[in-house]
Parts: C-alpha cells; sequence; structure tokens
C-alpha cells in the first residue's frame, strides 16, 4: 500500500481559502479578537475542507509552553514494583495521560529517583506521593513549576508555595 505524500494544510492556506488575512484566521482560532460570525464560518468550512489542525510545535515555539505535564513519584522503585502499587501507578499513568490528550498535553513518565529537570522541559508536574520535605516537590517548587500531588499530600500551605489556589485547585488537573 503507497503512503500519500499530501502536505499538511498551514494557517496562511485556511485564510487564503477562506478569503481573509492569517491574522483574522489566527484571532478566529484563540478567541482574541472579535470575529464575525459569517467570517467565523467561513474560516470553520475552510478548516474542514482543508482538514486544518494547529501546529503544535509552531504553537510551542510561539507560547513557549511545552504542554507537556510530567508524572513524577517518590516511591522507590523496589518498592513500587509490587503487584498491588504497579495496579495503583498504572491506573494514575492512564487516567492522566486520558486527561492530558483531552486537554491537548502530552504526558512524559519519569522513574524514581531521576531528575526529570535536567533531562525534560515541561509545563507542569503530578508528584505521586510525595514524602514529607521531598526534594522532588522542593526542586519543582523552586523552579516555578506548578505541581500537584496524589497521596500522601504534604500540605496546602507547602504545595502552593508561591502560587494561589484553592483546595480544590490542588488536586485538579492543569
Amino acid at each position: 500500500m503507497a503512503v500519500q505524500n499530501k502536505k499538511r494544510a498551514k494557517l496562511i492556506d485556511v485564510a487564503r481559502y477562506a478569503g481573509v488575512s492569517p491574522g483574522t484566521v489566527s484571532n478566529a482560532l484563540h478567541n482574541t479578537r472579535f470575529v464575525e460570525p459569517q467570517t467565523r464560518r467561513r474560516i470553520e468550512e475552510a478548516i474542514a475542507a482543508l482538514n486544518y489542525t494547529p501546529n503544535i510545535r509552531a504553537r510551542q515555539l510561539r507560547t513557549g509552553k511545552t504542554n507537556t505535564i510530567a508524572l513524577l513519584s517518590s516511591v522507590p522503585l523496589a518498592i513500587a514494583s509490587g503487584a498491588s502499587r504497579l495496579g495503583f501507578m498504572m491506573e494514575v499513568a492512564l487516567t492522566s495521560a486520558m486527561m492530558a490528550l483531552e486537554k491537548q498535553h502530552a504526558l512524559i513518565l519519569v522513574p524514581p529517583g531521576a531528575n526529570p529537570l535536567d533531562a525534560v522541559s515541561f509545563d507542569a508536574a503530578i508528584l505521586i506521593e510525595p514524602a514529607e520535605n521531598d526534594p522532588q516537590l522542593q526542586a519543582l517548587a523552586q523552579a516555578g513549576i506548578p505541581c500537584v500531588t496524589i497521596g500522601r499530600t504534604p500540605g496546602p500551605t507547602r504545595l502552593c508555595r508561591g502560587l494561589s489556589c484553592t483546595r480544590r485547585q490542588q488536586h485538579s488537573f492543569c
């Protein structure tokens, strides 16, 4: 079976098809400025006709965000690998991955003991069962990376240092 090498539609292609400027398409996509309803419909029709999807890498360059969430665990691998622990970790990972994709984010799994701040870029973290005075939690806070915890929560004051969040937001997805 031959693979078709069809060019991916770009924002400028949508603009040409809809008869508007690229800026108008961008405004319609990001709701940054008012776009007339009939113009918005033409843009939506162009998007559908051209099968346009935004270029995630271009968005990341423009915004400086990776749209990536790190899933970390403070539980040592020897303890985390037991049958009941592994089931819990897989359930958390699967649920987190589904929620991340729903929000157009990626999820990376970081093994216990690894330092993700040196290896990869991410915008937020989920830390499973942090220890009291957890060094990973402290490193994330120092780097200014928002983090939620699952399991042994070290307390709302420590968790939200530098952030203004409610108890509900502490346990919500980014």
